[in-house]
């Protein structure tokens, strides 16, 4: 993976790399885990990528079911092993 620094010094990510092939989007994302990190970051970062999570899983079932409506996400798991 390349790395370009632009002007403004943010870091510019070359998700396409020598190939010329573009990464799967299709994907179906499960996530065990609905703390503060995959609501304020992995969340809107598959987002705005367009990315496909199809589940989540927590201890705390009222938190992955709130997070599950916020970002539309069609199935709450009640444990890992049933995700």
């Amino acid at each position: 993976m390349d790395t370009k620094q632009s002007k403004d010094q943010s870091l510019e990510l070359d998700l396409i790399g020598k190939m010329g092939v573009k990464p799967r989007r299709n994907y179906g994302i499960a996530i065990v885990g609905a703390g503060t990190i995959v609501h304020y970051g992995h969340l809107p970062a598959y987002k705005t990528w367009g990315l496909n999570v199809i589940g989540l899983t927590d201890v705390d079932s009222s938190r992955a079911k709130a997070l599950a409506q916020e970002f539309s996400i069609p199935k709450v798991y009640p444990d890992l092993s049933a995700l």
